[in-house]
């Protein structure tokens, strides 16, 4: 039915005047008017526009080709159609070439227009013609139409009566299949689920006494067995199979339970371990700070050894002016033991007292970098400090090599860290800057490295380490923080520097470590730390 409904929609489309045939027709006939009309104006207005006409005529030939392929226009109309349009245009070029000549002499004398309007009234005569087809043909359409509406019509019709004939039988076959496999299937099948329940309730096999207990069993004189060993057999398997799946499940159960109490003995050594690596990797960090404190011992113990003996100097002279003073000889001489004195003696303690402070300095500042955190928590602390300290006591190894200048940002909040180690990851950055320009400026000229600080914002600060060395090769950019890796002579660093700075920045303090570099120009070290970090259970 669908296929005849298109069909119908299809033919209601593409007949009548909705047709294609029809409408070329239409078409063909409206410009054919128009051109004889024109013609007409022209002819008896003897106006020079013909040639403007011609385009006219040109497209009325055109539809009029069009036509031909029309299955239903009759061939003799169609012969009858091109005769007389041909006339008509010969006939108006003969009428456009007069015109022109009158145009030239002057004289429209010599203008027939006979043969042009008989071969006019032809070829309208022929058009009025194909007009009339043309209602003849959307008559025939439409009685066409008509039939296939009421054909369509009757097909829907026939196909209600066989759908709903179809759907009664369906319906029929459906309710007789139900009732078959509800009679063979499923009331057999609850029958013995109820007496499965009834038995596995009183902790018992199946047998018929159970059976016959079922709401659907008739009574004792009349009731019908249905198969009762088969019952029998499938309570035997049923109870084989429960008790089966029981031993099953507290083995397995055992199982998990001893599988359980290993996982929570390896748990507990896993974590055992964890602690202990965790102190180790601390005791490590600060065994490897100390070394490098072992290491720069003498460079710390030539800053102190340079105070103590200016100190030395000046307690030595006040010592033997002051005695000198105090002698019967020295009482008995004029003042100008005693002027000089009272000019010197107050300069030479000051500069005791500075240098006093100054080895004071560089111990605080021993002290405050080899401090260890206990229990591995962090706490805020005042990075320029650690910055300084740093500087202090790595002095005897860069000073011969560069000049260090310290940018520190006087907003820097406390930042929550394990100083310690902030302080390792700063000693290590200074040494390795300072080794770079060492192996770049091998004429005696002094580098610079700077050290600077930055509130980057409410949660984050940054430090940077930047020198005028060589530069990082690019080659081994990528493994600048591998442990063991170094680009440095043998017996110049272990190669384990970068990485356990590496470790300490990202992993412990949540922060980042990255650097800049460029061949010939030097090196950035960027340290890059939260405020607050959350400590790691």
């Amino acid at each position: 039915m669908g296929k005849d409904v298109d069909r119908l929609s299809d033919l209601s489309e593409k007949t009548g005047k909705a047709s294609e045939e029809y409408l070329t027709a239409q078409k063909f006939l409206e410009k054919g008017q128009d051109a004889v009309t024109g013609m007409d104006l022209l002819a008896h207005e003897s106006s020079g526009l013909f040639r403007f006409f011609e385009d006219m005529l040109i497209k009325v030939q055109k539809d009029l080709d069009e036509l031909k392929s029309m299955r239903e226009l009759p061939k003799e109309l169609q012969a009858k159609l091109q005769n007389t349009f041909t006339q008509f245009r010969q006939q108006s070029q003969k009428v456009g070439a007069a015109i022109e000549k009158i145009k030239e002499t002057k004289d429209p004398s010599g203008l027939d227009l006979n043969a042009y309007e008989d071969s006019a009234a032809a070829f309208v005569d022929a058009m009025e013609e194909l007009d009339r087809g043309l209602g003849n043909l959307v008559l025939k359409h439409k009685e066409n139409l008509r039939k296939e509406k009421q054909r369509v019509a009757n097909g829907r019709k026939r196909t209600y009566i066989y759908m709903w004939g179809a759907f009664i039988l369906y319906l029929v076959v459906l309710g007789f299949f139900a009732w078959r496999i509800h009679r063979i299937l499923l009331t057999p099948i609850t029958r013995m689920a109820f007496a499965a329940d009834e038995a596995i309730a009183h902790g018992r096999s199946f047998t018929e006494d159970s059976f016959t207990k079922t709401p659907w069993a008739k009574p004792q004189g009349g009731r019908k067995k249905t198969a009762p060993k088969e019952i029998e057999v499938l309570s035997r398997r049923l109870w084989q199979l429960v008790n089966g799946l029981e031993e099953t499940v507290e083995a397995r159960t055992q199982e998990l339970r001893a599988k359980h109490l290993a996982l929570q003995e390896r748990t507990e050594s896993l974590e055992e371990e964890i602690k202990t690596r965790k102190e180790l990797e601390l005791e490590l960090l600060h065994g490897q700070k100390m070394q490098a404190v072992g290491q720069l011992a003498a460079g710390i113990a030539h800053e102190i050894r340079t105070p103590i003996q200016y100190v030395g100097d000046h307690l030595l002279f006040i010592e033997e002016a002051v005695g000198a003073l105090l002698t019967p000889d020295a009482l008995e001489k004029d003042g100008r033991e005693e002027k000089f004195l009272q000019e010197n003696l107050p300069e030479a303690v000051e500069f005791a007292t500075k240098g006093i402070e100054r080895i004071t300095e560089i111990v605080a500042s021993m002290k405050r970098f080899s401090f260890k955190e206990q229990h591995h928590l962090k706490q805020p602390a005042d990075l320029n400090q650690a910055v300084l300290d740093t500087v202090a006591i790595s002095a005897n190894e860069w000073k011969d090599s560069a000049a260090l200048d310290t940018e520190l940002d006087p907003d820097l909040p406390e930042v929550e860290c394990l100083l310690g180690e902030i302080n390792q990851v700063l000693l290590n950055l200074i040494v390795n800057a300072t080794h770079a320009i060492r192996g770049f400026k091998n004429n005696g000229e002094l580098g610079k490295i700077t050290v600077r600080t930055t509130a980057v914002d409410d949660d984050q600060i940054l430090i940077e380490v930047e020198d005028d060395g060589g530069g990082i090769p690019s080659e081994v950019r990528s493994k600048v923080f591998e442990p063991f890796f170094t680009t440095k002579e043998v017996g110049v660093g272990s190669g384990q520097g970068l990485a356990i700075s590496h470790s300490v920045i990202v992993e412990k303090h949540k922060g980042e470590l990255l650097f800049d570099t460029e061949m010939g120009r030097g090196t950035i070290f960027k340290i890059r730390l939260p405020v607050k970090t959350r400590d790691e259970k």
